[in-house]
Formats: structure tokens, C-alpha cells, sequence
């Protein structure tokens, strides 16, 4: 007999509430420091961690949740989509300003859910192609997720540190993402 108590978490994504804020930075931080960043390093990435009750009543930012049969989890993963209303002189069309996965729940398919949700959300705003200024420690997952390296920028935070500069063709991301459903279907059989 299955109780409330033994059926599984569903993950859900849903558009983050002003309140959750503080606990939107606090998973941040956490992400961020997961890859082993100095205390110094951190202080000085702090603010761009951020997030505000202001942020997220202006963008369009969502939340990963685990929903129970009682209640659903507070947040475990966060990201921020910003369509922009012309193409930069990259060509880029929108940009994802961050995409964070706490630590206790990295390599669950989180993150491969708010990739979809965020592209699926890009695609319904007409974006067509989208920047990611990434941690370097992230940049596998976003290949994996179809993006590519477009070039680096300069950390907002850390003087002198660069930061890849993934580029990502939403019809392609889109393309990869049925490609690895259909992947994981047939290992499943």
C-alpha cells in the first residue's frame, strides 16, 4: 500500500513570489558556492547573487518546487529570463540571467526543467536567440542543453575574472530537448 508519505516528489516550475527573495539569494549563494569558491570570493559575488522582492515583481523570474501530496517544497532552483526589445549587436534577442540549482538537488534534473521552461518561455515571447553569461563550472550543462560558446565576458563581481559567454539558438535548444526525451524513453524500455 503506497502512503502520502512514500509517493514521490514532483518537480514543478512555478513564477517566483515577492516574499521568497532572501531564500532566492540564499539558494544562489549556495549554488554559487557549491564549486568551491573562497569566503572571499563569495563577499564579492554577493551582490550580484542578489535577488530582490523589486527583481522579481520586474522580470521574469520562476522557481523549481517539489510538490508533495501536503505541501509543496520552498524553492530549490531559480532562473531569470529577460527578453530584450531589440536584438543587441550580437544578435542576441534575450538573455538568461541566471539559471541556480541548489546544491541538494544538483544532477536531479532540475536544472534540465528550468532549461525547458526557460526556453519554452523564450520561444512563446518570440526570442529567438539568447546569451548566458555562465559560470564556468556550469558551462558543460549548458552544452549539453544545446548552447555553445560564444566568447567571454568580464565577471560583474570578481575584477579580472572572465566568464564564458554561451549563446543559444532557442529552436535548437527546443530540438535538444525532445532529442534527449526521446534518449531517455528508449533507455528506460
Amino acid at each position: 500500500m503506497t502512503t502520502s508519505a512514500t509517493l514521490p516528489l514532483v518537480p514543478s516550475v512555478r513564477r517566483a513570489h515577492p516574499n521568497e527573495a532572501a531564500l532566492l539569494t540564499d539558494l544562489a549563494l549556495a549554488a554559487k558556492a557549491h564549486w568551491g569558491y573562497s569566503p572571499s570570493f563569495m563577499a564579492a559575488a554577493a551582490a550580484e547573487l542578489t535577488i530582490t522582492a523589486s527583481d522579481i515583481s520586474q522580470y521574469d523570474i520562476h522557481v523549481a518546487v517539489l510538490l508533495s501530496p501536503s505541501e509543496p517544497s520552498p524553492p530549490v532552483g531559480v532562473y531569470r529570463l529577460t527578453p530584450l526589445a531589440a536584438a543587441d549587436g550580437d544578435g542576441f534577442d534575450g538573455e538568461l540571467s541566471y539559471l541556480w540549482v541548489h546544491p541538494s538537488r544538483i544532477r536531479h534534473g532540475l536544472g534540465s526543467l528550468l532549461w525547458e521552461d526557460a526556453m519554452r518561455r523564450a520561444a512563446a515571447a518570440g526570442v529567438a536567440r539568447l546569451s548566458v553569461d555562465a559560470d564556468p563550472h556550469a558551462e558543460g550543462f549548458y552544452v549539453r542543453m544545446g548552447a555553445e560558446r560564444y566568447g567571454e565576458v568580464p565577471s560583474r563581481s570578481v575584477p579580472g575574472r572572465m566568464l564564458p559567454l554561451m549563446a543559444v539558438d532557442v529552436g535548437r535548444a527546443l530540438a535538444v530537448i525532445e532529442e534527449r526525451k526521446k534518449e531517455k524513453e528508449k533507455n528506460a524500455v
